[in-house]
């Protein structure tokens, strides 16, 4: 049911995408490179590889046999990457407005403004789908955590 619902998403997604005009508006490799490869690193670098493999195993076996803290650790992997990834949008933001402010004048305002605004803005929309999905992730795990417990 999460792969449905991970599938349904990313289509809705993309729908959006494709009605609001054209889909590679929403695609700029800085943005991304901004934010997940950061990200990813450093939640590799917080994170044990056993918690890493039980969270991924997790999200398509739900007869996985963990305890409590292993759940718990499984769950901080998505919940570390998405909230880095966040930060990481962030950071893409203000970085994206100081290189506008540096390289616009009121001449040429109009021109430029609009497509640098866009890609500023991409890094925060990259942070905030991959959040959902984390955020997904994170309520599977913590549903498990729950019912472990009763």
């Amino acid at each position: 049911m999460f792969l449905l619902g991970i599938i349904v998403f990313v289509g809705m997604i993309a729908m959006a995408m494709m009605i609001s005009g054209e889909i590679m508006m929403f695609v700029n490799l800085p943005s991304l490179l901004i934010v997940i490869p950061p990200a990813l690193i450093l939640t590799l670098g917080s994170t044990s590889k056993q918690s890493r493999s039980h969270a991924v195993k997790l999200l398509f076996n739900g007869s996985l046999d963990l305890n409590n803290m292993q759940l718990n650790a499984a769950k901080h992997v998505f919940t570390t990457f998405g909230n880095l990834n966040m930060l990481m949008g962030f950071i893409g933001v203000i970085v994206g407005a100081i290189a506008m402010g540096n390289t616009l004048n009121g001449e040429d305002i109009s021109q430029t403004f609009g497509s640098a605004f866009a890609v500023c803005v991409l890094t925060l929309c990259y942070a905030l789908l991959i959040k959902a999905l984390c955020y997904a992730a994170e309520a599977k795990i913590q549903f498990k955590i729950i019912n472990l417990a009763s």
